[in-house]
């Protein structure tokens, strides 16, 4: 694992002869290792997506992104805006 510049605490693995990641990992999260131990919630910028990209049936799909206030849970809202410093 290296540090890559998508953000200053995400690690990156890539493959020694193939620069590009394979999968972005915050604390080992989402690892190889199980990597249906966290399904995504919504799935976004479904627009772009290969046509060999299967989503599930009943997913939660964007074209592009979404309204937080919109899609997420109050609870979730509460969490948001105490890590960001704020009152909801």
């Amino acid at each position: 694992m290296r540090r890559g510049p998508f953000s200053p605490d995400q690690s990156v693995a890539f493959r020694p002869l193939l620069p590009l990641p394979l999968v972005p990992t915050r604390d080992g999260v989402g690892t190889l290792d199980d990597p249906g131990a966290l399904p995504p919630d919504v799935r976004i910028f479904t627009a772009s997506k290969q046509p060999w990209v299967i989503l599930p049936e009943g997913a939660r799909v964007y074209a592009e992104f979404y309204d937080y206030d919109a899609v997420w849970p109050a609870e979730s809202l509460a969490r948001r805006a105490a890590a960001r410093g704020r009152k909801t």
